[in-house]
């Protein structure tokens, strides 16, 4: 096809890239940065004690069954040690069947957690893209939280099954479904129909979208190592990031950010 170097350009613009996602949104975040650190402030608390309920007692229980170990092959014979180990292995290194209940209900907690985080961060990124305002009553009133909250739970559903078969269905699930929250949200779109446009958009773009799942998947790592604060900026900042690239690989332009 022949082309005119002073005319218009042909073909299809070009994809727009993961930089220019976190481009935007880092600065639509900055431009708001203790209104978002503040409505992500709670969220990240129950996150992060969440993780604490799960891993503080497994690990309280294996220190003490560590050390339980050692005394007894200090204490006793050969034959005696051997037992001891034994009996160690046998009750799951010293986890009592309460703190096992308890670890469980924690998991439980801790992925409603996660779902109520994926679906107020895609409806503040969103937000952000539009140019619209966003408080405190706009990010946590349920309204309008009905099928993006089932759209996140059966997600994760299905990913967590995925999880189950030998990891890499759980992955490609968590992959093809990056966009079926915002869409829900932006279409009014049900949980399976959501997930399904999602497969079809991240499909037509895979390598933008396993870009954009690692770049905020390393946002969140480094927001991780300083605890509170930096996860209470990376998670408005990869929600931001998100929304603006769904926005623009849908052919929704984002709005410029408001100063």
């Amino acid at each position: 096809m022949p082309t005119d170097p002073t005319g218009p350009a042909w073909g299809p613009p070009p994809e727009p890239g993961v930089g220019d996602a976190l481009r935007f949104g880092w600065e639509a975040v900055r431009a708001r940065l203790g209104t978002a650190i503040g409505l992500f402030a709670v969220p990240v608390v129950l996150l992060v004690a969440g993780f604490a309920a799960i891993y503080l007692p497994l690990l309280s229980g294996t220190v003490d069954a560590l050390r339980h170990e050692i005394e007894a092959q200090t204490a006793t014979t050969r034959t005696g040690a051997a037992r001891t180990g034994a009996e160690l292995v046998g009750t799951s290194w010293g986890v009592t069947p309460g703190t096992l209940v308890g670890v469980l209900a924690a998991v439980v907690a801790l992925q409603v957690v996660a779902m109520l985080v994926q679906v107020l961060g895609a409806r503040f990124g969103l937000a952000l893209v539009d140019g619209r305002p966003m408080g405190a009553r706009a990010f946590w009133t349920p309204r309008g939280l009905g099928r993006p909250a089932a759209t996140a739970l059966l997600l994760a559903v299905l990913t967590g099954v995925g999880m189950l078969l030998l990891y890499l269905p759980g992955l490609a699930v968590a992959l093809l479904g990056q966009y079926a929250v915002y869409l829900s949200f932006d279409r009014g779109f049900g949980p399976v129909e959501a997930i399904r446009e999602s497969a079809r958009l991240a499909s037509r773009h895979l390598g933008t979208t396993i870009l954009l799942v690692l770049a905020v998947a390393l946002l969140g790592s480094v927001g991780s190592m300083v605890c509170l604060v930096g996860l209470a900026l990376a998670y408005p900042v990869g929600f931001a990031t998100t929304a603006w690239l769904y926005r623009q690989l849908d052919a929704r332009p984002a709005a410029p950010v408001a100063r």
